[in-house]
This record gives C-alpha cells, structure tokens and sequence, in this order.
C-alpha cells in the first residue's frame, strides 16, 4: 500500500495525480482505478476523471492483477546527479528530456533513467520542469519527505531561479523588475497557458533581472514566486520577450536545433529531515553557451 498528500495548487484528475506521483502511465493508472484500489479520503474511486484537491489524501493498496504494471521501464542513462542523502537527491534534467512517462514515449524519461539507477527502492518527483526546460529536479525517497518538500513548494519558499536567453532588448530603464500577471488555461488551446482572459488564472509573480544585452536578444535571471505552468515562459511572452526557440510561446523560427533556451540552474530549500538549508547552483548547457558566445559576436 501506498499513501501520499496532494499538496498541488491546481485541481488535477485522479489519474494524471496517480502517473506524476507513482511514475506509471496514465494507462496503467486508470486501471489501477478499475481494480478497486484507489482511494481518495478513504473514499474507493472509480472514474479516471476524478479530481484531486489540494491536501486531499491518496491511499493506492497492492494489486495481484498482473495486467497492471506498475513497474516503471529501467533506461541505462548516465545521469548527472548534483546531491544524494538518505532522503533525497538533486539531479540534473537535460533539455528534450520528459521527467514522466507518457503514451507517446514510456521508455527514455527521466523517470525511466531514475529506475535504472534506484534499483527497486521506490522515489518520487517533487515538482517539474518542462521537457525542453534544462536543469536542476529534486526526488524525494520517502513519502515523508516528499510531503515536505512539496508543502515549501505550496508556501512558496523553495528559491528557484533560471537562467533564459529571449527575443528583443530591454529598454535601459527597465533592467530589474517584476511580472504581476495571474496565468489560466487558454480557452482556444487546452495545451497553453495565457495571461488576461483565460480559465481559471491563479496568481502568478515573475521576478527579472537582465544580465547581458546583445542585438536584439538578451540574457535574464528569471525568479518564480509563484509555480504556475509555464511561468516563465508566459510571462516573457506577456512582455514581448519570448523564450528563444520555445516551441509554443516564441515569434520565431529556431534559430538553432537546440530547442527553448531555459534552464533551472539555481535551488535553494530546507532539508525535510535535518532542517538544514541546501543550496545548489548548476552550470549553463554547453549548447546555452555556444549561443551566449554567437549572441556576443553577432554585429549591429
């Protein structure tokens, strides 16, 4: 049996709860739930489209329907991890790289990679990062300290900042300031985020600062506040600096076959166990600083 605490903001179906925090596909989840065995506040659920609140309390007990496999593919990758203690590591997540499985790709996740390389002890996820998004994710390995990693999360007291190369220069004036835009769904398409008229918008705060100018791009230290999806990303569309190569919010074509210039290169938050403060900065992607180097030579 396995329980966990919901400690998400937004309300999320059952099923896709089930997946990110398990690590098995939707399809494996939704007959998880068709076997009886999900329980949501001691309540049996039996619809996939059920939704999940925040702390609500999610029970899954053991199956011996062999159809259900739960066991998550191992994938031999060499992955890059920054910290490990007894409750948790930080590893590094390389553009292009999905932290989940999904139905178009089961096999070559971070998720998969943290299989192969955790044996059969069970970790779990404790935020994300967008697939072409590089850098740093923490893994909890107990439920116990998931829990209370995710409720810093929730109190927004993890710092977590990244670095981006976007379009256009900033006005020498406006070098350092912050975005204030709630973030909902787009009515038009169920994969993007918007600011202004949009579903369900929450509160989202966007802190930026402009390191380097070039001729028409820059680099920025972007910190979130807030965790909406696609933070960052919306926000610098909302000011007519989009993300560099991002495939949904940019204006053009990729300059390089490199794809959104984002990376998570800096965390900050307390140890679930110890109470200590941990602190970890990552180095750039060697593709994000071949272009800084290009960005540079490039003439008026």
């Amino acid at each position: 049996m396995q329980t966990f605490k919901y400690l998400e903001s937004n309300n999320e179906r059952i099923d896709k709860v089930l997946s990110s925090y398990l690590n098995i596909s939707r399809t494996n989840a939704a007959k998880l739930i068709e076997q009886n065995v999900v329980y949501l506040n001691d309540q049996l659920i039996t619809k996939p489209k059920h939704l999940v609140v925040l702390n609500d309390q999610i029970k899954v007990l053991e199956t011996e329907n062999k159809e259900i496999n739960t066991n998550i593919l191992a994938y031999e990758y060499d992955l890059k991890i920054i910290y490990e203690d007894n409750d948790l590591l930080v590893v590094y997540k390389p553009s292009g790289m999905l932290v989940h499985p999904s139905v178009y790709n089961e096999q070559d996740t971070l998720v998969n990679a943290l299989k192969f390389y955790f044996k059969d002890q069970y970790f779990y996820i404790a935020h994300r990062l967008d697939k072409f998004t590089s850098g740093m994710l923490i893994v909890a390995k107990n439920p116990e300290a998931l829990e209370k990693i995710q409720a810093q999360f929730m109190n927004c007291s993890v710092d977590k900042a990244y670095y981006a190369l976007v379009e256009n220069r900033f006005d020498d004036a406006h070098l350092h300031f912050m975005i204030d835009e709630p973030i909902g769904h787009s009515y038009q398409d169920k994969l993007r985020m918007r600011t202004g008229n949009s579903k369900n918008p929450k509160e989202a705060k966007t802190i930026v600062k402009v390191l380097e100018q070039y001729v028409n791009t820059a680099l920025v230290s972007v910190q979130i506040i807030t965790g909406r999806t696609h933070q960052i990303r919306v926000h610098m569309r909302h000011i007519n600096h989009p993300v560099i190569n991002d495939p949904l919010y940019g204006s053009r074509k990729h300059v390089t076959d490199y794809e959104q210039f984002l990376h998570a290169y800096y965390l900050k938050f307390i140890h679930p166990t110890t109470n200590q403060i941990l602190e970890f900065k990552d180095e750039l992607p060697n593709e994000f600083l071949e272009m800084i180097n290009k960005l540079k030579h490039e003439r008026y």
